[in-house]
């Protein structure tokens, strides 16, 4: 900390664990800490001319979580700042929140003072978190039959309006605000400790707030999802502007230009093309859609149907038949003339695909819709891991991300890196695939 004092004046903050206390009064145990580490660690400081910015919570950061005599604790996190960064932030303060994942406890640094919210109208949507209780599928199954009638798409919109419904009063009644709950669960574990509780009782605290965490990493998991998907919605007005580059130019005959193309699809193929739409092939778009991708605007994600398809299958296909048929869609979400609009005048609605007329000689040929290849799922009690590796030529640098599932599709840890000393692509893919299985493996 000397040498970098000694390079630069600017605005300096430094968090963490300092591995040594300052006074005596932050060591709890029964033997007392060396003074002359302390009086060292004091005397960096000074010549640093950094200072403590203190703390809320409990007094110490680390617990060797022995027992008895043998049990220390002891303050060995801070943040530490210097006068100039403490003027841009006169109102820094520092929170230390205790955990049952680590022997340390997390600091909260907050920049400004906390300001109260005011509590904004909250959208209704399928929690993945409820699927940790075993009466899941029973409630759903129930809140279906009774959710009324099925017999179309706005009817089967309804029906899923009636069942989240029923689903949001379960979920009072079981969960409860889940981060109310971890609220006071954490302030309950913090009070056991700093009383020096019996281990056998901050043990419970601590599995009870491991569950919660877990709730709650779920919670932000598809809310960070969501939140992702409206950020990418603003960019649509980027693609919007770029569309008169493919405008039609009034001057061309499209027939000289058709003339030249062999003729491809025959009259077979294009009625096969066209045939209906088995249940087979419904449910097999439901299940190539990613478990938390596309949140629709009744709050149900694919997962959501994917794991209560055998419920409500007759139903949806029935009503998503009916669609292909009439090509009519519920006012929420795609009202009926803005279907229209998206498609050809001669668009056939049955195979979601469009039907061009080349040529008067010439039968007809199909545009055919593109479909990604699906995330295939691994065998049953088997985790797939997926990696991926970018490296920018121009400038060197380069990135990695790695994500494992299970066979039901479940995160069982997502990570992304920055890489260093990269010198190309190849590498950068490489390395992803090593720290993927890096982390699997342990």
């Amino acid at each position: 900390m000397r040498e970098l004092k000694a390079k630069s004046d600017l605005p300096w903050t430094v968090v963490g664990d300092f591995n040594e206390a300052i006074w005596q009064f932050e060591h709890f145990s029964l033997t007392r800490r060396a003074e002359s580490q302390m009086e060292a660690f004091r005397g960096a400081l000074d010549d640093c001319a950094l200072t403590d910015l203190g703390f809320r919570g409990v007094p110490f950061t680390y617990d060797n979580k022995r027992a008895g005599r043998k049990n220390v604790r002891v303050r060995l996190d801070r943040v530490i700042a210097n006068d100039v960064w403490r003027d841009i932030f006169p109102d820094a303060s520092v929170e230390h929140i205790v955990t049952s994942c680590s022997d340390h406890c997390l600091l909260l640094v907050r920049f400004h003072a906390e300001q109260l919210v005011q509590n904004k109208k909250r959208c209704r949507q399928y929690e993945i978190f409820w699927g940790r209780a075993s009466e899941l599928p029973e409630i759903i199954e129930q809140a279906w039959a009774a959710a009324g009638d099925k017999s179309d798409l706005e009817a089967i919109q309804n029906c899923l309006s009636n069942v989240m419904k029923s689903l949001q009063g379960w979920s009072s009644r079981k969960f409860g605000n889940i981060l109310k709950q971890l609220k006071e669960v954490d302030t309950e574990l913090e009070e056991l400790l700093s009383s020096g509780a019996d281990s056998a009782k901050v043990r419970v605290v601590q599995d009870k707030l491991n569950e919660l965490l877990y709730k709650e990493e779920m919670l932000w998991l598809q809310r960070s999802r969501i939140n992702w998907l409206r950020e990418g919605d603003r960019n649509t007005k980027f693609f919007h502007g770029k569309a008169d580059l493919f405008t039609r130019d009034a001057n061309l005959n499209p027939e000289e230009i058709v003339a030249l193309f062999e003729n491809k699809v025959s009259v077979e193929m294009n009625e096969m093309l066209c045939q209906e739409f088995t249940d087979r092939e419904i449910s097999d778009a439901l299940f190539q859609i990613g478990p938390l991708k596309a949140p629709s605007t009744d709050g149900f994600p694919a997962r959501f149907y994917q794991r209560n398809w055998g419920i409500m299958k007759e139903q949806v296909i029935a009503a998503v038949k009916i669609f292909f048929a009439t090509g009519k869609m519920p006012e929420v979400g795609f009202p009926d003339d803005h279907v229209e609009d998206l498609q050809h005048p001669e668009a056939d609605l049955t195979k979601g695909k469009q039907v061009i007329d080349l040529s008067g000689s010439m039968p007809k040929s199909t545009h055919a819709i593109t479909v990604a290849p699906r995330w295939e799922v691994p065998d049953a009690n088997h985790a797939k891991l997926n990696s991926d590796g970018t490296f920018v030529k121009e400038n060197g640098t380069a990135g990695a991300g790695m994500i494992l599932r299970d066979h039901e599709g479940d995160i069982i840890f997502g990570a992304i890196r920055v890489l260093f000393n990269c010198g190309d692509p190849l590498e950068a893919e490489m390395a992803a695939l090593d720290e993927g299985l890096q982390l699997a493996l342990h």
